[in-house]
């Protein structure tokens, strides 16, 4: 995080601890914890990261309601998991990447009426697995008994549960991690702070573009450098370059298609699937692949989770916080580079992060990652055949 950023960060700190002294959250008799609502306003790959906390959250309190709040796409994400029984859609304009606080803007009138629907319930309790003061504000606003968040972001008044008591440097923790140690402190269980989803099979349209271009028995590469801020993609040649590189090609190349993502070229020494599809079918065609190379995105995140090794090239992102973790994972990103993370406001014409990446270091990766797949995963016993 950047100077400004930390400063600003700082202060909410100091001001929302100064409001919540004077207007603490005030609970009486235990509550049964009937209806918890989980605040889940970010990105795919922040959502991804709290299935540790979710899981256990859901066998702690098999009898509850579990209520996901936040983006509109959710259900697509987690709907198969039966981690929640409802999903609420909430976008707060903070969690945007430009004109965060226009609160004059439709998106903020929008917001603030979503905030008044969503008050007319009670929770028991409420989470904010995000050390963020905006979300402990706005658990003061909703009627919960309970409020389980971060008191190092500030709010320390408003919080019944401190989900950060063990965190020691937030900004270097896992965010794996992070989801693990609340588990730890609201249910007293630790659960494995690596994130999974349920490995759903392949698409039958995936199986039958791989029998018609006739695919051999070898890793299938999948291929996906969208992201949902242009300082995160990576140049379309790079990418190239890359693919090139490789000392022996994969089985199949299963290109991920979006509309923000790059126009790479892909050798033609293997065959090619072109994807594109709804967040719902994501896993499903992930979970087909052996490795994944991408930047630091959804893409990722979701790999990961499904098993699939995951080559990432990481920009301007947090390594610490978001990669993926060896020795199934592998991340390049350029060092030293003091300005990393910089919350996507770069100090420089043209990200330098990404722009110094070296393409034989990140093809190296990509070989080694490719040469551990001792059995594809699409062909085995346990998988649909192609």
């Amino acid at each position: 995080m950047n100077q400004t950023g930390s400063l600003r960060n700082r202060a909410a700190k100091f001001g929302l601890d100064a409001v919540s002294a004077l207007t603490p959250r005030r609970i009486g008799s235990p509550s049964a914890r009937r209806t918890v609502g989980v605040l889940l306003f970010w990105g795919i790959g922040d959502a991804v990261l709290t299935t540790p906390f979710l899981r256990t959250l859901r066998a702690a309190l098999p009898n509850s309601d579990i209520v996901a709040i936040g983006k509109p796409w959710l259900p697509e994400l987690l709907g198969d998991e039966k981690l929640v029984d409802d999903f609420v859609p909430v976008v707060p304009p903070w969690t945007r990447h430009t004109g965060k606080y226009r609160i004059w803007s439709a998106e903020w009138r929008e917001f603030s009426r979503t905030v008044r629907r969503l008050a007319t319930r009670r929770f028991d309790l409420l989470i904010s697995l995000r050390p963020d003061p905006r979300e402990t504000l706005l658990g003061r606003l909703l009627p919960c008994h309970e409020f389980a968040g971060y008191a190092l972001a500030g709010g320390a008044g408003w919080v019944t549960t401190d989900l950060g008591r063990a965190v020691g440097d937030e900004a270097a923790t896992y965010r794996g991690d992070l989801a693990s140690l609340a588990a730890m402190e609201l249910l007293g269980v630790r659960p494995p702070a690596e994130p999974h989803l349920t490995i759903l099979p392949p698409p039958p349209e995936l199986i039958r573009q791989l029998s018609a271009a006739r695919y051999q028995d070898r890793p299938i590469l999948a291929v996906g450098f969208g992201a949902s801020h242009p300082l995160r993609r990576w140049n379309a040649e790079r990418i190239t370059q890359s693919l090139a590189l490789l000392r022996r090609p994969p089985g199949a190349y299963l290109v991920i298609d979006f509309d923000d993502a790059p126009q790479f070229a892909v050798p033609g020494n293997a065959p090619i699937i072109r994807w594109r599809g709804p967040l719902g079918d994501l896993r499903r065609v992930l979970a087909a692949a052996d490795v994944a190379f991408c930047t630091d995105s959804g893409v990722m995140h979701v790999a990961a989770a499904v098993g699939c090794r995951v080559v990432a090239v990481f920009g301007p992102g947090s390594t610490a916080r978001f990669a993926p973790r060896p020795p199934l994972h592998a991340t390049y990103a350029v060092e030293p580079m003091p300005c990393r993370p910089c919350s996507d406001n770069c100090l420089y014409a043209s990200p330098l992060c990404l722009d110094r990446v070296d393409v034989s270091a990140v093809a190296a990766l990509l070989d080694d990652a490719l040469a551990a797949v001792t059995r594809p995963r699409i062909v085995r016993r346990d998988a649909v055949a192609v």
